[in-house]
Parts: structure tokens; sequence; C-alpha cells
């Protein structure tokens, strides 16, 4: 997966604009391989998704994660608040929840962006955006096939 930094340049680690590439995604943070040729965790909040594609998701026991745990360390704060808003599904829920349930929390903020585009003049421009932005970012992750 690549990513561009969306921050604020500092001579020692990222570049504001640059494309990195994630090498895991661990925590819920990218890990990134910085300026100095190290790697470091880094906020996922600060990039934005230039290019899916296939990157290692560990969990605190190497064991293999959930789409909904995949998706949790995607998403930042405000996705995760707009959810909880639209679904009633706190982080905690989504963390409990098997693939199928996240599949189906998908398809829930998915017709919020259908029919928010259908009907914009009753949706406020927010609630468009959140669900685009979440369907995005967890569509490229987790049901973009891998040939596009």
């Amino acid at each position: 997966m690549k990513v561009k930094y969306l921050g604020e340049s500092d001579t020692l680690s990222l570049l504001n604009g640059k494309v990195y590439n994630v090498l895991s995604i661990e925590y819920g943070y990218y890990r990134i391989v910085n300026k100095t040729g190290e790697d470091f965790l880094y906020d996922t909040d600060a990039f934005e998704i230039i290019e899916s594609g296939e990157v290692e998701i560990i969990d605190d026991k190497g064991e293999k994660m959930s789409d909904a745990e995949i998706a949790l360390g995607l998403l930042g704060d405000e996705l995760l608040k707009f959810v909880e808003y639209e679904t009633g599904f706190n982080i905690e829920a989504i963390k409990k929840m098997g693939d199928d349930e996240f599949s189906n929390l998908y398809d829930t903020i998915a017709d919020i962006e259908i029919n928010a585009t259908l009907e914009e003049l009753d949706y406020p421009p927010e609630r468009l955006e959140k669900a685009s932005e979440f369907i995005t970012i967890v569509g490229n992750a987790l049901y973009r096939p891998d040939e596009e």
C-alpha cells in the first residue's frame, strides 16, 4: 500500500506530499521507513491512501486480523465517531465483529453514501463526505480485487 504524507515536513522524519510504502499496519498505525532509513509507526490520520495493495496486518499476538480489526487500524477517530453516530456501533462493538457482521456494517455505510448521493439536497454534505471516505478506505483495503 502507498500513502501520501499530509502533515508538516520534518528534517529527520517525513516530508509533506511525499508518497511512502506501508510496511505493515500495527496497533492502528502505519509502519513506514522515514528519511533516517529507520521504520517507525505513524498515525494513519496523517496520510492519504494513494494505492491500495497487500500489506502485512499484524496484531500483538502475531495472528491474522479480522476485517473489523483491519478497518479499525485504517480509520481515524473522526470516521469512527461517524460510524458510531450512524450505526450505534462503537469501537469495542466493532472489535468483536466477525467478517460477515463487519461486511453488513460496511453495507450500511454504503447505503448512506448511495442515499446521500441520490438525495443530495436532504443530506448534509459532511455525511456524504464521511460515508464516501469510509467506503473508499475500507473498500480499497478489504474488498477491492487485487487486479484493480
